[in-house]
C-alpha cells in the first residue's frame, strides 16, 4: 500500500535550478559543453589549505558529535569576521548550520502560526513561499525594484493586519540586487513599526 504523505509535506515546493542542473550535467556525461547559470557554487577547486585541513581533522579522529551550536573556534571566527565587518556579534550569538535552507525552515517555523503572512521577495529564493506555506502562513510576494532591490515604499503597501515575518535576501538571488545602508534602516523602522519578525539572509560574495 502506497504512502500518502502528509498535507503539509505537499506544500513544499521543489527547487527548479536543481532540476535544471540535473539536466544540465546529463548533456555533459553526453559530451555536451554547458555553462551553468543554475546553482549558485563557486566556480574554483576548493583551496588545498581546506582540504588538508579535512583530511587532518579526520585522521585526527575529530569525528564525533560536537556542540549543535558548531565548533566553539570555528563560532569564534565566524563572530570575528563578523566583527571586522561592523556587526557586533559574540560566539555565543553565532550557530553554525549547514546551508542557508536549514536556518531559515527552523526560523521561520519557530515564529510562523497558521493564517499568518509572510512578506516575501519576488522574484526570489523558492524555499521562502514554500516554508511559509508549510508552515500553515501565506507568502506574501513584494515586487522589487528595477536595480532588483527593495522598494520600501511598495513593501509598506502590503502590510496588513496578519503580517508577522518579512524576508530581505540580500545581494539578491537571483537579480543581485543590493541596498544601501539608508535602505536597510528604512526597512529596520518598517519592521519594528508594524511589530514584524525581520529575517535578513545574506548571500555570500562570490
Amino acid at each position: 500500500m502506497p504512502v500518502v504523505p502528509a498535507s503539509r509535506v505537499r506544500a513544499l515546493s521543489g527547487e527548479g535550478a536543481f532540476e535544471v542542473l540535473a539536466a544540465a550535467r546529463q548533456l555533459e556525461g553526453a559530451g555536451r559543453h554547458v555553462v551553468h547559470l543554475e546553482i549558485g557554487e563557486p566556480d574554483g577547486a576548493t583551496p588545498p589549505h581546506v582540504v588538508e585541513a579535512g583530511a587532518r581533522a579526520l585522521r585526527d579522529g575529530h569525528t564525533r558529535y560536537v556542540n549543535p551550536a558548531g565548533l566553539p573556534d570555528l563560532r569564534d571566527a565566524i563572530a570575528a569576521s563578523l566583527a571586522w565587518r561592523g556587526v557586533r556579534a559574540t560566539a555565543d550569538r553565532v550557530v553554525v548550520v549547514p546551508g542557508a535552507k536549514p536556518m531559515l525552515f527552523y526560523a521561520l517555523l519557530a515564529v510562523l502560526e497558521r493564517g499568518d503572512e509572510v512578506l516575501v521577495p519576488d522574484p526570489g529564493f523558492p524555499i521562502y513561499p514554500s516554508v511559509a506555506r508549510f508552515a500553515g502562513a501565506v507568502p506574501v510576494a513584494y515586487p522589487l525594484d528595477a536595480s532588483g532591490g527593495v522598494d520600501v515604499a511598495r513593501l509598506t503597501d502590503l502590510v496588513g493586519p496578519r503580517t508577522r515575518a518579512l524576508v530581505v535576501n540580500l545581494p539578491g538571488n537571483p537579480t543581485g540586487g543590493a541596498a544601501s545602508p539608508d535602505d536597510l534602516s528604512a526597512i529596520a523602522t518598517l519592521a519594528q513599526r508594524h511589530d514584524l519578525l525581520f529575517r535578513l539572509h545574506l548571500e555570500p560574495v562570490r
